[in-house]
């Protein structure tokens, strides 16, 4: 298994696992799978453009992906936009590795600061969030896609 960036040209697979992510664990994402479904391939394009999306692959195909991007205002301040593992490579370390992949790529852009938001009761994610040093900031908000659900941020120095 490698994990890469993910380039300018592959964005229909890119929109693939996205798709996949969505439909396996529609609560823990800000979008949907019905809200995504019919984009073009070429609007996500800002993955890769506004920030970096790394991939687990090997000869089957892409098992994981984490996307991260600096602040707009604030560049020494970093978010993990987005994480997710296939079902049958849970429990590998994948998603650590992923994550560890994304907040390297943050200190390497000179950011000091890594935030991210989780579904209050996604206790996998919680659980991995926490062991690499996220911690609760405090903050919730309605989750995007599903009001009834609570987003929890987490944050840690790169």
């Amino acid at each position: 298994m490698r994990i890469r960036e993910v380039s300018g040209s592959e964005l229909a697979r890119l929109k693939e696992i996205r798709l996949r992510a969505l439909a396996d664990a529609p609560y823990a994402y800000g979008s949907s799978y019905e809200r995504e479904r019919d984009r073009d391939p070429e609007e996500y394009r800002s993955w890769i453009t506004n920030g970096v999306t790394f991939v687990a692959e090997d000869e089957e195909g892409w098992h994981a992906l984490g996307h991260g991007r600096l602040d707009a205002v604030t560049p020494s301040l970093a978010y993990v936009m987005a994480m997710w593992v296939a079902p049958e490579r849970r429990g590998t370390k994948l998603g650590a590795t992923i994550l560890d992949t994304v907040i390297d790529w943050a200190r390497q852009q000179g950011a000091s600061m890594v935030s991210l938001g989780v579904t209050d009761g996604n206790s996998p994610a919680q659980k991995l969030y926490r062991s690499r040093g996220f911690q609760p900031t405090g903050e919730r908000e309605p989750l995007k896609s599903d009001p009834t659900r609570e987003c929890v941020f987490l944050e840690r120095p790169t």
